[in-house]
């Protein structure tokens, strides 16, 4: 799977938002890393997958792993984000919107 583009993520956000860093590339890699892993143990599951993050910053791992499981094949996801920040909610919902 590919990042999230973050082209709506401006210098202005990071003041308000976690922006994402080497700590989220590296979350990111992991999961693509055991892509295999996650797309047996869903395969063993019934119902919808559905990722739940907290702390979702600026919403580029939900996304990253929501990506990641639509190329897998699965179409009917429910992604769930929560963070203490409001302005962070927002833009997770933008990653979303923009991915």
């Amino acid at each position: 799977a590919r990042l999230p583009n973050l082209d709506h993520f401006h210098l202005l956000d990071a003041e308000f938002v976690y922006e994402p860093s080497d700590d989220t590339f590296l979350l990111c890699d992991a999961i693509q890393n055991e892509k295999k892993l996650i797309d047996s143990l869903l395969g063993r599951c019934d119902g919808i997958p559905t990722i739940l993050e907290v702390g979702s910053g600026s919403g580029c791992v939900i996304t990253f792993t929501t990506i990641l499981l639509r190329n897998l094949g699965y179409n009917n996801i429910l992604s769930m984000a929560t963070d203490i920040n409001p302005k962070a909610i927002v833009m997770t919902q933008k990653t979303a919107k923009s991915n």
